[in-house]
């Protein structure tokens, strides 16, 4: 399928960050529509940061990310309503929020420069 300005992508985040960390995931969902109403929505990026706000202090992050217009990793769900229903419920595992492009762009970001910010580790003061 060629991807175009007009190819459905959907795009959820969950920000569980708090004074002492940054705990951001971050959904993006290709709309690949499969006749009678029924689509297939195929995980185009799959971003997790953890950091602690404090490096000083206690140094700990993990930074990941997954993405691709031929990734294979795939929603079970054949409708929206279902992916979004599926996302909503259950808190702990899922409880993301659909949200608007510009949106998941602004977290993002957020989600880089967080990266990009912290040091990497210095092995000489282990």
């Amino acid at each position: 399928m060629k991807i175009t300005k007009d190819t459905p992508i959907h795009y959820f985040i969950k920000d569980r960050s708090n004074s002492d960390w940054y705990n951001l995931d971050l959904e993006a969902y290709l709309e690949i529509p499969q006749g009678d109403g029924k689509s297939k929505f195929q995980v185009i990026e799959d971003i997790h940061l953890f950091y602690n706000t404090d490096l000083k202090n206690y140094e700990s992050g993990s930074f990941q990310i997954s993405l691709g217009r031929d990734s294979c990793h795939y929603s079970g769900h054949d409708t929206i309503h279902k992916l979004i229903e599926q996302q909503q419920r259950d808190v702990p595992i899922y409880g993301f929020k659909k949200v608007s492009k510009d949106e998941y762009l602004a977290l993002r970001d957020k989600a880089f420069k967080i990266y990009l910010n912290h040091r990497n580790l210095d092995f000489e003061k282990l």
